[in-house]
């Protein structure tokens, strides 16, 4: 049911919501959808994040790795996209 629900939430996002052509992008709205879907399943187990594994713990040390990772993934695809479009005989421009 859950896997149903979030296939919905990412069709109305790319179909009426076109997240994929704004600077928005990457299905945020899915993104955010299935952590609130998430929580309110932990919510009517009377579980916790921590059961998931999440700790309040190193959670900046957390977010600093995934920023990184984040950023780094993303110059180095762009890189990769800009140094295909210049061979392909385009001119891209930043």
């Amino acid at each position: 049911m859950m896997f149903l629900l979030m296939i919905i939430m990412r069709v109305m996002e790319i179909v009426f919501v076109k997240t994929d052509q704004t600077w928005i992008a990457e299905n945020i709205y899915h993104k955010i959808g299935c952590i609130l879907l998430i929580g309110i399943v932990l919510a009517l187990r009377n579980w916790h994040w921590s059961d998931l594994g999440f700790s309040k713990k190193g959670i900046i040390h957390g977010l600093k790795y995934g920023l990184g990772l984040g950023i780094s993934v993303f110059f180095f695809a762009y890189a990769v996209e800009f140094i295909i479009l210049y061979t392909m005989g385009k001119h891209p421009s930043l």
